[in-house]
């Protein structure tokens, strides 16, 4: 047996109707059964409840990014609040709910700090393609050992930065001191913080006082 449901919301003040047909569907929007606030929508677009929300510890530490969806869960739980909000207004019978940009929760957690696999790709993203010796971003771009392994320099994020090939070439296995070459910034393994930032991407203007990003 298909069923048929009627969805709607408000986008920008205006109100749009879209059908989702299929049980499956319904229940992959929102778990219906388990929350009896949500069995009052008219209608829920899925892909708003997949956008992205920067969750906050309840210091507003950046812990990590999850679904609409999934913060509107915790908020009607009870576990989180919104700091942030969407210009999105999702309908309900009884009331609006704004959709959350970032929100907090409402107790710590402590959170393990997040594993990054160690890649060429990933120390590239984490020195935004830009050579940490002369801030270049022209040109074939690589890696380089701060410390050359002919010297016992290990391969990690401490020791690893993104070089252009010309200050790559200068720099061969010295150290950096020894050609004139000075590192813009030291370079550290991610936190949740510029994991977020450079592994995620800002989805939205208002995460980033949130991220230190003026």
């Amino acid at each position: 047996m298909r069923f048929l449901l009627r969805s709607k919301i408000a986008v920008g003040g205006c109100s749009l109707i879209t059908p989702i047909q299929g049980l499956e569907h319904a229940k992959s929007s929102f778990k219906f059964s388990q929350f009896s606030q949500f069995s009052q929508f008219y209608t829920v677009d899925r892909l708003l409840l997949e956008k992205t929300v920067l969750v906050l510890n309840q210091n507003y530490e950046p812990l990590s990014t999850c679904s609409v969806r999934r913060a509107l869960l915790l908020i009607l739980r009870g576990k989180a609040e919104a700091v942030e909000k969407m210009s999105e207004v999702i309908h309900s019978v009884s009331r609006d709910y704004p959709v959350p940009s970032v929100v907090r929760l409402e107790r710590y957690i402590r959170a393990p700090r997040r594993r990054v696999v160690l890649s060429k790709r990933n120390i590239l993203k984490r020195d935004k393609h830009q050579c940490q010796y002369c801030g270049s971003k022209d040109g074939k771009l690589t890696v380089d050992h701060i410390v050359p392994r002919t010297k016992g320099g290990q391969g990690t994020w401490e020791n690893l930065v993104c070089a252009c090939a010309l200050c790559n070439n200068k720099k061969g296995e010295h150290l950096p001191e020894q050609v004139g070459l000075v590192l813009r910034s030291k370079p550290k393994r991610p936190n949740n913080v510029s994991f977020i930032r450079n592994f995620v991407g800002i989805d939205d203007q208002r995460w980033k006082p949130y991220l230190f990003i003026d």
